[in-house]
């Protein structure tokens, strides 16, 4: 029994280390798209400065040219969020199917320990769900959030 918690322990930590890797190289992957995507974004709105201006048309005041670099701006913003949404609910996969993993070996460990002639082995499962589900951060804890680009305007 003690080998099998031991080793239920092992599997148990090894799940949660490569989740959690797993979820800061999806953090580190979105958090470069976005800038990427915030980058190329004012490079665009520049290249459209600069090509108005250089047609002899002024950017001042309300009109087609403004309206068009600040529709420009608006869809970097749009793709940078939903980049955001979609790393955020990758990274709630990696952690949902971690937990699922490990309640699973907890609850095979329970049901092994409770046939070996514990008994009790209900208040096992019920106790380790506790434990397993507390030891998990949150995809928010870890999850993409604010990735410190401020306004790209």
């Amino acid at each position: 029994i003690i080998l099998g918690a031991l080793l239920t322990s092992l599997s148990m930590a090894s799940t949660y280390s490569a989740s959690r890797a797993q979820a800061k190289s999806l953090k580190r992957e979105g958090t470069l798209k976005a800038k990427e995507r915030a980058r190329s974004t004012k490079a665009l709105a520049g290249k459209q400065k600069a090509s108005f201006l250089q047609s002899g048309i002024a950017l001042t005041g309300e009109g087609t040219p403004q309206a068009l670099i600040g529709e420009t701006y608006d869809v970097g913003l749009e793709d940078i969020s939903q980049l955001k949404e979609n790393v955020n609910r990758r990274i709630s996969n990696v952690w949902g199917k971690a937990r699922t993993s490990m309640l699973s070996d907890l609850g095979l460990f329970a049901l092994s320990a409770g046939m070996g002639g514990l008994g009790g082995g209900e208040e096992v499962i019920k106790g380790g769900a506790e434990v397993g589900t507390g030891a998990f951060k949150t995809s928010a804890d870890i999850g993409f959030g604010q990735i410190g680009l401020g306004g790209i305007r």
